[in-house]
């Protein structure tokens, strides 16, 4: 994936059905988010220990950190694979309930019914025309626009066999990472302290990092930053909101504060961002 490697610095998302470098180490640790759909043959991998067959008409997910192995495949073997950097898609997953990564954690593979199928091939033909496109001003926005309309698609489908994934399969981790996502959800606006949301689940500060570390590799701070950034830019794209609101409404000192903060982490400035993505 030499190419694409460039294609993926330059992009922060690449489409590609190149799985050479799954051949060439017998063992790899996912370093991005990938979606894969297997379109003819099969393959024999190992995710996170466990051994799965991927036939044709299968969907798998890999999420960083995630140890895979491509064990063995048939010559007509053929992958359609979206990769993307956290950095990218980052808005798109913290807008889904934590009860969907706990399913897709444990249902990584799925072989797809009709209605299931038509929204992949939707997505492939979406993404491989806007990876493509590239003198398109917006492609990065319309990108994660598919990949969310994509997973809020694949979330509705599931949702019963979300809801019916027996709780008590989670570990204590498992639990205590759903938990610190629920009480984020509720208080990042007026809390951004790793320490807060440790008090409330009765453990240390260094152990839910470690937690959230193991469950999306990130730091528990990264993950309440993630989502007061979330909220910033939501509040950016309304109209008639002011700089001095925003900072007002998430508690920080001044809107200078606030520039700074969004600064450090999206790398331009939220007047900068506001007339990049503003629709008026």
């Amino acid at each position: 994936m030499e190419n694409n490697e460039q294609l993926f610095s330059d992009n922060q998302f690449f489409v590609s059905s190149d799985i050479s470098c799954f051949r060439e180490k017998p063992m790899l640790k996912v370093e991005y988010i990938m979606i894969l759909f297997c379109r003819r043959g099969w393959m024999d991998v190992v995710i996170d220990l466990k051994n799965y067959r991927i036939s044709a008409n299968t969907r798998f997910f890999l999420f960083p950190g995630t140890v895979f192995t491509l064990s063995m495949c048939s010559d007509d073997n053929e992958v359609f694979c979206f990769v993307s950097s956290w950095a990218f898609c980052r808005e798109v997953f913290m807008r889904m309930e934590p009860a969907f990564f706990r399913f897709m954690k444990e249902e990584p593979c799925r072989l797809l019914d009709i209605k299931e199928l038509a929204s992949m091939h939707i997505f492939m033909d979406s993404v491989s025309m806007v990876f493509s496109d590239r003198e398109n001003k917006y492609r990065l926005q319309i990108a994660r626009n598919c990949l969310q309309n994509f997973l809020f698609d694949v979330y509705d489908k599931g949702r019963n066999r979300i809801s019916e994934t027996p709780l008590l399969h989670a570990g204590r981790k498992d639990d205590t990472f759903h938990r610190f996502m629920v009480l984020v959800r509720r208080f990042c606006v007026s809390h951004r302290q790793v320490e807060f949301y440790a008090e409330k689940l009765c453990i240390s500060a260094k152990y839910l990092s470690d937690i959230s570390r193991g469950e999306v590799g990130v730091s528990a701070k990264q993950v309440i930053d993630n989502f007061v950034v979330l909220e910033i830019k939501s509040m950016l794209l309304r109209t008639g909101v002011s700089m001095q609101d925003i900072a007002d409404r998430l508690g920080f000192p001044d809107q200078s504060y606030l520039g700074r903060y969004f600064k450090r982490h999206e790398g331009l400035s939220p007047r900068e961002f506001r007339r990049r993505y503003m629709w008026e």
